[in-house]
């Protein structure tokens, strides 16, 4: 026989809980008055139930802690992904905004100019001169062609040099290379402006008397095919020469730095670059015939211009 049976104490504990389990059996009925048994095994039960009840509650408050940490977590990760996405919203809004003003400009344009326009982005600069050339992503494919100007909302930019299928190589004003009829505007001088393959320009008067001043504007003369006359070159920042020669430095309109958009002169009244050969109309029988000498056409070109805007 095992030794636990020989125990008295294994005995005293037997008992004990028997007439527990006959006690708790005997009040299942429904009374109102407790035993003197009862009454002392409740209290002596008491400080138990106290302890195992703040274990209890313990342990369901730890389950409610880990829950809820895993809930701030999930909130806190997403919080993190918004606030990660912001930045480049913000940054969207701003460049729609940006082209959204440059597109209200470049309408603007438009509606007072004569001139028809085919817009371009800027794809590329010169790596050696940041100030000699510039490529767009308009080519032969949209009808550009050699020469054509090359402008934005503020002014002249340079003329087209070389074309591709699909894309052309800008000589922008600035380049050395550069040379462009120019006139002030309100003295009405004339001169040649070049290049300095930097910000500023230099112009060369044909007049050595030629009345010009800090601040007074430039614009072409429209003395040559390449360059609609009136177009805004920029202002006068010095003025300086003695003698045979006079020249003055010019601080371009456009801002060479931040070029991201332009506008390719397609057609000007001056030239009628950019449009077809029309056909001579043919005098009917019972029309007078045309003089053997007709008259040349005028100084601003006797082609209709189409109806001026910017092709997209």
């Amino acid at each position: 026989m095992p030794r636990i049976f020989r125990s008295k104490t294994f005995y005293v504990v037997l008992v004990a809980a028997v007439a527990t389990l006959v006690l708790l059996g005997a009040t299942q009925v429904e009374r109102t008055s407790v035993t003197r048994a009862e009454s002392w095994l409740t209290d002596a039960l008491a400080p138990l139930q106290a302890v195992s009840s703040r274990a209890v509650r313990a342990v369901s408050g730890t389950f409610d802690a880990i829950a809820e940490l895993g809930r701030l977590r999930s909130e806190n990760q997403h919080l993190r992904e918004v606030l990660a996405q912001q930045p480049g919203l913000q940054t969207q809004m701003e460049e729609l905004q940006v082209e959204n003003e440059q597109l209200r400009r470049e309408l603007d344009l438009t509606k007072r100019s004569p001139l028809r326009y085919l817009s371009a982005d800027v794809i590329g600069r010169s790596s050696d001169n940041w100030f000699a050339t510039l490529t767009i992503n308009r080519g032969s494919h949209d009808g550009i062609t050699r020469d054509m100007a090359v402008v934005t909302e503020q002014g002249l930019v340079g003329r087209v040099f070389k074309v591709t299928g699909r894309t052309a190589s800008v000589m922008l004003l600035t380049d050395r290379d550069s040379g462009i009829g120019s006139l002030v505007a309100q003295s009405r001088d004339a001169g040649i402006l070049r290049g300095q393959d930097q910000a500023d320009l230099t112009m060369r008067f044909f007049n050595p008397d030629a009345q010009v001043n800090v601040g007074d504007q430039v614009l072409t003369s429209g003395l040559n095919s390449l360059f609609p006359k009136g177009i805004p070159v920029g202002r006068v920042s010095q003025v300086s020469g003695q003698g045979l020669v006079k020249e003055a430095t010019v601080a371009p309109a456009v801002d060479f730095y931040h070029l991201e958009r332009v506008l390719v002169v397609t057609w000007s009244p001056a030239t009628g670059m950019g449009l077809p050969a029309l056909p001579e109309p043919q005098p009917s029988q019972d029309s007078p015939a045309a003089p053997a000498n007709p008259p040349g056409p005028t100084e601003t070109g006797g082609t209709t211009p189409p109806q001026g805007g910017v092709t997209p």
